[in-house]
């Protein structure tokens, strides 16, 4: 009869195999696997398992905490507004209040957000992941309570974290007492980088190599390691220097700063300064400041180079090559004369440094 639903039988789900009943022929049919009904409890709980339990908890714990400030200052008005008192007359948060708070600027959670940052960085510590493992567990807690955030609410919370990204990076942009960066490398064991760069150094093409190596000791992105290009090259004291002309916080290259790039001389496959060398040496001569550009591989000058190298392994390692000249900013407004002169400055490897 039209308008009554009839139970679903397997050709009406969608991807549903008729082959898989010929598997089964002597246990239960897909219709019978398919009718068990599932408690709340049991969804709840497959519904937990989204994140890992030492996630969730950091929400709870950073929540509990800007719980414990707001009772710490409930003599203000905009506190006392957002929270209500249970049955054992303790003070809570109310989520609903919370929410609508949100849609003015002066809450209580820029309030919190702002003084926690601010205390942070006078330690000279970030505060920006509490920040952000808060707003994740007050949208937790909006979830559960079936809270929805206003669209202007939202708005201004967008804008709000962003401006606490830009106070992060100016606090480590400072020139006194600067917040010290997170070390990007903790992620990636020691170890297994060694192994990964060892396997990368044996292989025919040294471009992965080169950029896994690079974006180790730079602690940066892929898209930034694409980026290096010898104008913001230089030696200081014991060691190379480089800079991003931009990256992706920083279109216009405000806030570039000078990273230093330490050669490694007990270990050429995790050196950084030994990996451009190479790269350098198998790599024909480009018209572009850009270390990484398109270019014609030469496979049978890296076999030798590696051939060389390992042939020094355990002793001081001297990478020989010929001197091969870098290019220069006239050079890449010259390329489409044929007739242009050669770059005055050179590259070429002495004692695992690479010379400008």
């Amino acid at each position: 009869m039209e308008g009554i639903l009839e139970p679903l039988t397997g050709s009406d789900i969608l991807g549903y195999n008729d082959d898989e009943n010929e598997e089964f022929e002597d246990g239960p049919s897909f219709e019978e696997l398919q009718m068990e009904w599932q408690t709340r409890e049991t969804l709840e709980n497959a519904e937990s398992r989204a994140r890992a339990e030492t996630t969730t908890a950091s929400y709870a714990s950073a929540v509990e905490k800007f719980i414990l400030w707001l009772r710490k200052h409930l003599t203000q008005p905009s506190v006392k507004a957002v929270m209500v008192q249970d049955e054992e007359d303790v003070w809570q948060l109310d989520a609903a209040k919370l929410a609508l708070s949100m849609e003015d600027s002066a809450n209580v959670y820029t309030n919190y957000t702002f003084s926690y940052q601010q205390g942070m960085n006078s330690l000279r510590k970030s505060g920006l992941g509490h920040i952000k493992t808060l707003r994740s567990g007050l949208g937790d807690i909006f979830a559960k309570k079936k809270v929805a955030l206003s669209q202007i609410a939202l708005t201004k919370l967008g804008k709000w974290q962003k401006s606490r990204r830009r106070d992060d990076m100016a606090a480590k942009m400072r020139d006194v007492d600067p917040v010290k960066f997170s070390n990007a490398r903790s992620s990636l064991p020691y170890d297994a980088y060694e192994k990964i760069a060892h396997l990368m150094a044996i292989e025919d093409d040294p471009l992965l190599h080169v950029m896994f190596v690079w974006q180790w000791n730079c602690i940066a992105r892929v898209a930034n390691i694409q980026t290096v290009s010898f104008n913001h090259m230089e030696w200081v004291d014991d060691h190379l220097s480089t800079r991003w002309s931009k990256s992706k916080k920083d279109q216009e290259g405000k806030r570039s700063f000078n990273i230093a790039i330490m050669a490694n001389r007990y270990d050429w496959k995790l050196c950084p300064i030994t990996a451009l060398a190479i790269w350098l040496t198998v790599r024909h001569r480009a018209e572009s400041m850009k270390v990484f550009t398109a270019m014609k591989f030469l496979p049978h000058i890296h076999k030798n180079v590696l051939k060389s190298t390992n042939q020094k392994r355990g002793r001081k390692r001297k990478l020989k090559t010929t001197a091969r000249p870098l290019p220069t900013s006239s050079s890449s407004s010259s390329s489409s004369s044929s007739s242009a002169s050669p770059p005055n400055k050179k590259a070429h490897i002495h004692d695992n440094k690479l010379e400008l």
